[in-house]
């Protein structure tokens, strides 16, 4: 990783933090496998169209290190 890398990757972790403050990210941080690192965040929204906002707003997505995917979870929460 070069030290711009470095430096996205910092604006993307601020950028997520921000949102977990928000509580729309529940969790996020990296997938720890040496063969295929990636990342990986739960989060909450109250439509799935507000998805494609967010992602596009990621520093790391705009600097194009980094691309996503994203799926629908249907959740079960402790009561």
């Amino acid at each position: 990783m070069t030290v711009e890398e470095r430096n996205i990757m910092l604006e993307h972790i601020a950028y997520w933090t921000d949102k977990q403050n928000q509580g729309i990210a529940l969790v996020f941080g990296p997938v720890l496998n040496p063969s295929a690192p990636h990342g990986l965040a739960v989060i909450e929204v109250e439509y799935e169209a507000q998805v494609p906002k967010l992602i596009a707003e990621d520093p790391a997505v705009i600097a194009g290190i980094m691309t996503t995917e994203f799926f629908p979870m249907i959740a079960t929460l402790p009561k």
